[in-house]
């Protein structure tokens, strides 16, 4: 499986360079494949060739350049690389909070916000963490039929609030 994966990854950079909104979504997909089937490395690779394409190709507000970075921070933040993650964290987390909430639909915000406090709880910043997960929870609470997306944010901030006996 995984080698198939790794052929559609490199046809995906190949063929649709003059797309790159589409080569960044493909990318980010393969990526989460190969996190569900354990093999992070490969996911980590595709993570930052989304970040490179979408760097060069997309304006810094758009959802996807802020995805891209999220997900690589959480990545590496989740296998402990830490020091590796924290800036690409601060930068999806600069990102976010200048991009106009116009440019990026409540649903992606809700995601974009939930993966970064995810990261930044693997990072050790609790009160960051928490004040982006409430954010994300309320963010899909208001939005219809998002029930079952609030649970990861509100799983991971009841973590938090259990390490720090609230």
């Amino acid at each position: 499986v995984g080698e198939i994966l790794d052929i559609g990854a490199l046809r995906i950079q190949e063929e649709l360079q003059d797309q790159p909104q589409i080569q960044v979504r493909l990318l980010l997909n393969i990526a989460r494949v190969f996190i569900g089937l354990g093999m992070y490395d490969e996911a980590d690779q595709l993570y930052e060739k989304s970040v490179e394409v979408s760097e060069l190709n997309l304006p810094s507000s758009h959802r996807l350049r802020i995805v891209s970075l999220a997900n690589l921070a959480e990545s590496l933040a989740e296998k402990g690389q830490l020091s590796e993650a924290e800036p690409l964290i601060r930068k999806a987390l600069e990102l976010t909070e200048t991009a106009e909430e116009d440019e990026i639909d409540r649903q992606s915000l809700a995601g974009i916000l939930s993966t970064l406090g995810s990261a930044l709880y693997h990072y050790g910043s609790d009160d960051e963490a928490e004040k982006k997960l409430r954010r994300a929870i309320d963010l899909y609470k208001a939005l219809p039929g998002m029930e079952s997306d609030v649970l990861d944010p509100q799983a991971t901030l009841a973590t938090i609030l259990a390490t720090q006996d609230r």
